[in-house]
């Protein structure tokens, strides 16, 4: 865990509890500071990933009751609040967070993560006397007496998903805190699990009379967001993607700071991959000090092994390999980066939550007639034969899950020996809050409490912490949340366009021909990859004798996939890359010891 926290390493022992911590340093960089913290009567002792960044109104809550401060951290504020109002303080934090806080007096440990998962925190429950609990889920491998067996289902759903769906891992007994979730153990008790926080809680604010007035309050919510992230005691800059998240988080920057903002931009020798032009046009409009990199394709090559260390368990959202590069550039200018992530998610980002509206009309239909149709599609070209095959779905979460499917021309039953997670049980909980509501507001809130935290927010939490760099999200700002939920679907979908709310208050920083334009996003040419750079590991490392043993492929399954694929009768390049990314963590976890396959 050195990469997330290279500045200082700290651990408390005593009797049967231990604590470890390892700290990068962005706010009070003194010793006095460094974690574990204890208050003054050791009692309570803290552990703790993240920032808060209204600290100052709640230390002054706590000055004004007569509490006297030690350091000028977070942390502490962090640690006498929740000595003050126990799980209640979550609730007043705004930032991202990870956290254990172990009262030595009632035995008694508590660990909270924060509302949208920007932080992840994992915990072993397989046996009720011993806890382990980390940041990541190597270190509690690492820790395990006897190698673990692995959570079948869940990689069975992440083949399909690309990512892991909380509260899963891929080992059985290991799950990951919720986002907006806490588990508190006890000694005499055991465990108890709950969530502190739910997005219904946000949902009922009033929404603004006028659109012209929602542009004006979201600006000043944004903008306020952008200055709590923007206190540092260590350099920091911004992301800079071109793209209209990353543009209006610079803009508010650049309008916040006396001296020009620091922005970075991964570009590709693949136009249709990328966007550096209009990053630089942005970058001059603003007047920013901006700093490139391009990224060659043997650079983002030679990544992929890298993957079971830096993204921990299996994680294949091919974009995690240009978001690693900008990070490691970025580090070598500044400590702390901002970030557009969340925006799709909470204003409309993705033209399949206008497409899972007009597939929800369609299901009025009775399925036996949807399903009768949907056989027809083996005559029609490959795009429309997917999209036709989505009518056989059962209800209007399978058939977004089916959309998000990593191969739509893939048949799981055949590839997986597995059943994976059904849809219904990985993304129920969160279309509920939203059930009357707008479809395309439904399914936002399946993202953001699915997709957001387990594929987007790890993507730039490891990718970050590989490089030793911090990233804050000004879009997940606790104010900024409430209010995006408060927004009818009508100002963010209009015309044609996603995210509209957001593009008219960028047109207020640069020019329309930059927040009009289409999404387009940094992706990389695995399709090509798998063609070509990447043909002869695929086949190597997929092969029906590599694969004799696995538990959860059937080899001859794996091959046609390839087999279609590298003859250009289907593109499954993201199922094959989960394959890959799979085999390749698996090797890596059964060679130390971590694992035990049967």
């Amino acid at each position: 865990m050195a990469p997330r926290g290279p500045d200082a390493a700290g651990v408390w022992v005593q009797r049967h509890v231990g604590l470890g911590h390892r700290r990068l340093s962005i706010i009070d960089l003194e010793e006095r500071s460094n974690q574990p913290m204890s208050d003054p009567t050791g009692r309570y002792w803290l552990v703790y990933n993240g920032e808060v960044y209204n600290v100052a109104e709640i230390r002054a809550e706590r000055v004004g009751a007569g509490l006297r401060f030690l350091t000028q951290s977070d942390t502490e504020v962090v640690l006498q609040a929740l000595i003050r109002w126990g799980p209640d303080a979550l609730a007043k934090f705004n930032g991202m967070f990870a956290l254990a806080l172990w009262d030595d007096h009632e035995q008694q440990l508590l660990l909270a993560r924060d509302r949208l998962g920007v932080k992840p925190l994992y915990v072993d429950v397989a046996d009720p006397r011993t806890v382990r609990f980390a940041s990541t889920l190597s270190p509690i491998l690492a820790l395990c007496d006897q190698p673990r067996d692995l959570d079948l289902p869940a990689l069975a759903a992440y083949l399909k998903m690309l990512y892991i769906p909380a509260p899963h891992t891929a080992v059985a007994g290991i799950r990951k805190v919720p986002a907006g979730g806490l588990m508190q153990w006890n000694a005499r008790t055991g465990w108890r699990e709950a969530f502190w926080w739910e997005p219904a809680t946000f949902a009922g604010d009033t929404p603004p009379k006028s659109f012209e007035d929602a542009l004006d309050q979201l600006d000043t919510r944004i903008r306020q967001a952008v200055r709590y992230r923007m206190i540092s005691d260590v350099p920091l800059g911004v992301f800079l993607s071109g793209g209209i998240d990353s543009s209006l988080i610079t803009a508010h920057m650049a309008a916040i700071s006396s001296t020009p903002v620091k922005t970075f931009t991964i570009g590709s020798r693949h136009q249709e991959h990328d966007e550096s032009e209009v990053a630089r046009s942005v970058a001059r409009h603003l007047g920013t000090d901006h700093h490139e990199l391009v990224a060659e394709p043997q650079d983002l090559l030679s990544l992929v092994e890298e993957f079971p260390q830096i993204y921990d368990e299996p994680f294949a959202d091919a974009s995690a390999i240009p978001t690693l590069m900008v990070s490691k550039l970025t580090r070598q200018h500044v400590t702390v980066a901002l970030c557009g992530d969340g925006g799709d998610e909470l204003f409309g980002g993705y033209r399949y939550y206008s497409i899972g509206r007009m597939y929800a009309a369609m299901l009025h239909a009775p399925q036996r007639l949807r399903s009768t149709v949907a056989r027809s599609a083996d005559w029609l070209p490959p795009a429309a034969a997917m999209a036709m095959t989505a009518l056989a779905q059962p209800d209007l979460l399978s058939v977004f899950g089916y959309m998000r499917s990593a191969s739509k021309g893939a048949d799981w039953a055949q590839v997986a020996k597995v059943a994976a997670h059904s849809y219904a049980h990985v993304y129920g909980r969160h279309a509920a809050w939203r059930q009357q509501a707008d479809v395309r507001l439904r399914l936002m809130a399946v993202d953001v409490g699915s997709y957001l935290p387990d594929d987007i927010l790890v993507k730039g939490d490891r990718a970050s912490m590989a490089a030793s760099l911090e990233a804050r999200h000004p879009l997940l700002d606790r104010d900024v949340v409430r209010y995006a939920f408060s927004l009818p679907a009508a100002w963010m979908f209009h015309r044609g366009q996603t995210k509209w709310i957001l593009r008219q208050l960028l047109s207020r920083y640069v020019p329309r021909s930059i927040s009009e334009r289409p999404k387009h996003g940094f992706t990389v040419p695995i399709r090509t990859w798998f063609r070509q750079e990447l043909r002869a590991p695929l086949q190597d490392r997929l092969s029906s004798a590599a694969l004799r043993d696995d538990p959860l492929l059937h080899p001859k399954a794996v091959a046609d996939l390839i087999r279609e694929h590298s003859e250009g009768t289907r593109h499954h390049e993201h199922a094959l890359w989960a394959m890959l990314i799979y085999r390749q963590w698996l090797d890596h976890a059964r060679q130390r010891g971590w694992i035990r396959v049967p």
